[in-house]
């Protein structure tokens, strides 16, 4: 069962990881990042709590590194720092390839 259930959320994950290069993109294009900051942050938390318990722990890692860099900023409605742009895309590209790499 439990082997089962691992399986299901290794074939689950690339759609969320997509679904927050997507909520990315929105942040990259310059729509106001509240909004995708705040799903992000949801995203990043959720695995970051669920990868572990599938035996995924350098995906839970990642993506408690990206969610610990998105708290901050979430509330923000200004332009974000470039800085912050490019520590949250390697943070993400980081998820990415761990989750590609499990």
């Amino acid at each position: 069962m439990l082997a089962e259930m691992r399986a299901e959320y290794r074939l689950a994950l690339p759609l969320k990881l997509a679904e927050m290069e997507r909520l990315w993109q929105r942040v990259e294009a310059g729509e106001a990042p509240a909004v995708p900051f705040a799903e992000l942050n949801r995203v990043a938390h959720t695995i970051a709590g669920s990868a572990g318990t599938f035996g995924l722990t350098t995906v839970s890692v990642a993506a408690k590194a990206l969610e610990v860099a998105l708290t901050p900023l979430r509330g923000d409605e200004g332009p974000m720092p470039a800085k912050d742009v490019d520590n949250i895309g390697s943070l993400l590209e980081a998820l990415k390839q761990s989750a590609n790499m499990s």
